[in-house]
């Protein structure tokens, strides 16, 4: 058995990494793409943001919004409230605080960013060749386990068959006086 665990366990460990990080994609965070270079270097263009929903927010938190005048969601720095009760924010490269035509609400704010990540490129997850790329590694990670099992399989020696070690008899251990001992 141990032997067959070594030779499917780690295709199909990544497997489940891949289903637990497309799950964790579709049913805990909301993914975006960083589109312009107002939180660089903290997040290039490109960076892919994956932000949870949370209502609870601290100066120096990093926030994706979406408001009705911009054509997408915009993922800039926190920096509090104004005294009419809007959101205060800022992209990091930028000099000045951000000016919105409508106020920035708590209503707008989808949520804040968990983690980023920059090695794939930006339309990666969104495009049918992720999805393609995906799919492919999965079912060659499942391919692998299977093919493992069958090898395993084909090696291990069935009960019937007799096997070429030959079964030595333990000798019954004998009693040797000059190691017994004495009472001092």
């Amino acid at each position: 058995m141990k032997k067959f665990l070594s030779y499917a366990l780690y295709p199909l460990l990544g497997l489940v990494i891949i289903i637990a990080i497309v799950s964790l994609r579709s049913f805990v965070f909301t993914q975006v793409t960083i589109a312009t270079g107002s939180m660089a270097p903290q997040l290039p263009v490109g960076s892919e943001v994956f932000i949870v929903d949370d209502d609870s927010l601290e100066p120096g938190d990093v926030i994706t919004f979406k408001q009705a005048t911009a054509p997408r969601p915009t993922t800039h720095e926190f920096l509090g409230y104004a005294e009419d009760g809007s959101l205060i924010t800022k992209g990091v490269a930028n000099t000045a605080v951000d000016v919105y035509k409508v106020p920035l609400q708590q209503s707008d704010v989808l949520g804040k960013v968990a983690f980023s990540w920059t090695v794939l490129p930006p339309s990666f997850w969104k495009s049918p060749q992720g999805h393609s790329t995906l799919l492919a590694i999965g079912g060659s990670l499942l391919i692998i386990a299977a093919i493992a099992a069958f090898i395993y399989l084909l090696r291990k020696p069935r009960k019937s068959e007799p096997t070429d070690k030959v079964r030595e008899e333990t000798p019954e251990p004998t009693h040797d006086e000059s190691r017994e001992l004495t009472p001092v």
